[in-house]
């Protein structure tokens, strides 16, 4: 009874940020990352004002709320309003890259060290069934009952909550009869913000608190909105409280560490798998078609400052092994975004998964390599072998999935390798904690990052040729035309999965890569934020070209430690980084930085002496590129 009441009070945090994504969802249609980033900030700024300035608990809590009502407002107003032409997509990769600057930026302020708040309730409380029942504990079950009958009476019985429903429903008719979207989104944004501020507050009441405990109630809060089917807030919040109570459960009924965990991603499975009917909101959702860009008229000037880039790094690596060290940070991340471009560049799959893939890579190499001393070569194939069964069972889950499904999944799947099987004796970690005695020819930062180098290089040139192979007009054909490619003898759902395997054979090398610089690793290095900064990273540089994640990784990892930003203790500025890019970015130019090194078409105009008509067209630029439809006109009298 005792962990059936610990869960019902860790549920209500996984509920409270489960209903404002939930929330922001039913109006906007973006599943929004970003409400972790508000959760953090509500139990910062709490902790802040009641143990070191000593404000009143209930005041501190409506003051922290009110605080983080107005984030949400600003935004919508600052960055969602301003992006009303990207897609839903972008959108939603654009929370992506506001939870990596809210959590970035709590961690520059804070720190990572553990904060302490003072308790929204008072110690004691009363006995259920002879279990002591805390007043904080009831606290966190009735916040979540009252958040969600204060919403439902808003939604059913205000104007501007009929408004919402009207907007979630059909935005244009809703547009039609009067309804301003800017003012609905406003409303929403900040409404959300505040449920996830208090969830925030709540959280901080419980016990110590680190950032990175906030993105875990975040992938639970996620798990639940399947539960909910990311429409109804009661159900929403009926299984945020299960979740708690599964988990607390489940982890003391065996006393290993992440059965809890391991029990969740088996019940998300099956419930993805075993429900036939969702909600056609989910169905809609997905990545556009791959288009051909215009490219940049300043194309010559971008790739002169990319290559002066590279050749400053590889000099500065050259003398000095700190920034030797930088180089082969910047390569494993490479090789992770890469692996990022036959799901979301060729397939138009989402991934969260390649935190758990190159966890599993890391594990499995630790194990042939540095316990069975196998060789170096062997190991690695090894590696790549385990990748491919990690990425196939994953793209076997997720084939039939959509967008928004898969995204949860996926991080699931981080989570459960993450917080369970690293813990297993199957990968004969020291509790989580992985250690290798890499080869001395790999000793110094300037070795590895010419090491690693050299395999960033061979597997874009393995993607690449791929891409100009059977199997690269498999995996494109499969995207933009489903049909045409069954028409053909085509599988898609046997192209999608292989395209799972493929990326998780080269994530699983990048886990490798990154044992092999850090030696010793616990097995929080591989989290949900890793899965996070490696799609930011891909997506900032851009996953439909081949150059995309060199430039990527290379923008937003090089340039905080040029400007002496990246040093021990101010790692946060990548993420911040790498946070405002991509929001700038989904909204000016979804297809990343690499875009701007592609040069534009330039149009000709010829006239054929049979017709005399001028014709005018668009000349392709390189070989391989569509031309654009040109226009044939009558010459002038």
């Amino acid at each position: 009874m005792a962990a059936i009441v610990s869960g019902i009070a860790v549920g209500g945090t996984y509920a409270l940020v489960a209903v404002g994504i939930t929330q922001i969802f039913a109006v906007t249609r973006v599943l929004n990352f970003a409400q972790a980033g508000f959760t953090i900030w509500g139990a910062y700024i709490y902790a802040l004002l009641t143990y070191e300035h000593h404000w009143a608990v209930g005041l501190a809590a409506v003051a922290t709320v009110l605080i983080i009502g107005v984030m949400g407002l600003l935004a919508e107003i600052l960055v969602f309003r301003y992006a009303h032409k990207a897609t839903t997509v972008n959108k939603i990769i654009m929370t992506f890259g506001m939870l990596s600057f809210l959590s970035a930026l709590a961690t520059k302020i804070w720190s990572r060290e553990v904060k302490v708040a003072v308790p929204l309730f008072p110690r004691g409380g009363f006995s259920v069934l002879d279990t002591a029942v805390s007043w904080q504990q009831f606290a966190n079950l009735m916040a979540v009952v009252v958040v969600v009958l204060a919403m439902t009476l808003f939604l059913r019985r205000t104007r501007l909550g009929l408004q919402t429903r009207a907007m979630a429903e059909d935005i244009t008719v809703a547009e039609l009869m009067g309804t301003s979207r800017s003012r609905i989104g406003m409303l929403n944004w900040g409404l959300a913000a505040m449920v996830g501020g208090l969830g925030g507050v709540l959280a901080a009441s419980l016990q110590p608190f680190q950032a990175n405990q906030f993105v875990a109630y975040f992938l639970f809060a996620l798990i639940a909105t399947l539960l909910g089917g990311l429409r109804s807030l009661a159900w929403t919040a009926v299984g945020g409280v299960a979740l708690g109570v599964i988990q607390s459960v489940s982890q003391i009924a065996s006393n290993k560490i992440g059965v809890g965990t391991l029990a969740i991603f088996v019940g998300v499975v099956t419930l993805v798998l075993l429900r036939k009917h969702w909600p056609s909101e989910l169905s809609k959702i997905g990545w556009t078609k791959p288009q051909l860009s215009v490219g940049h008229k300043y194309w010559w000037l971008n790739r002169t400052l990319l290559i002066v880039g590279w050749g400053w790094l590889m000099l500065a690596a050259h003398g000095s092994d700190f920034w030797g060290q930088t180089g082969a940070v910047i390569m494993v991340y490479t090789v992770a975004a890469l692996s990022l471009v036959p799901l979301i560049g060729w397939t138009g799959q989402i991934s969260l998964a390649q935190g758990g893939f190159m966890a599993i890579g890391a594990g499995v190499f630790a194990i042939v390599y540095d316990q069975h001393r196998i060789h170096m070569v062997l190991s690695i194939l090894l590696v790549l072998v385990a990748g491919v069964i990690a990425g196939a069972l994953v793209g076997t889950i997720c084939f039939r999935l959509s967008f928004v499904q898969t995204a949860i999944v996926t991080l699931a799947f981080t989570g459960v390798v993450v917080g369970w099987l690293l813990y297993t004796p199957w990968l004969h970690t020291q509790g989580g904690r992985i250690s290798i005695v890499g080869p001395s020819y790999l000793n110094t930062g300037r070795s590895a990052f010419v090491g690693f180098g050299i395999i960033a290089l061979l597997v874009g040139l393995m993607l690449r040729n791929i891409r100009h192979s059977q199997w690269g007009i498999a995996f494109i054909s499969v995207r933009t035309a489903p049909d045409m490619a069954r028409h053909f003898g085509l599988h898609p759902s046997f192209v999608r999965i292989a395209a799972f395997s493929l990326s998780g054979a080269i994530a699983a090398l990048a886990g490798c890569l990154y044992m092999l610089l850090l030696t010793i690793s616990d097995a929080s290095a591989f989290g949900v934020g890793l899965s996070l900064q490696v799609l930011i990273f891909a997506v900032a540089g851009g996953t439909g070209s081949i150059y995309g994640p060199f430039i990527g990784a290379f923008v937003f990892l090089a340039i905080p430690q040029a400007l002496n930003l990246g040093q021990y203790g101010a790692t946060a500025w990548p993420d911040l980084l790498g946070g405002i890019g991509i929001m700038q970015l989904m909204a000016s130019r979804p297809d990343g930085l690499s875009s701007l090194m592609r040069r534009p078409a330039r149009p000709i105009h010829r006239t054929p002496k049979s017709t005399g008509k001028s014709f005018s067209m668009m000349r392709p630029r390189r070989r391989g590129e569509f031309v654009s439809a040109g226009s044939v006109s009558e010459p002038s009298p």
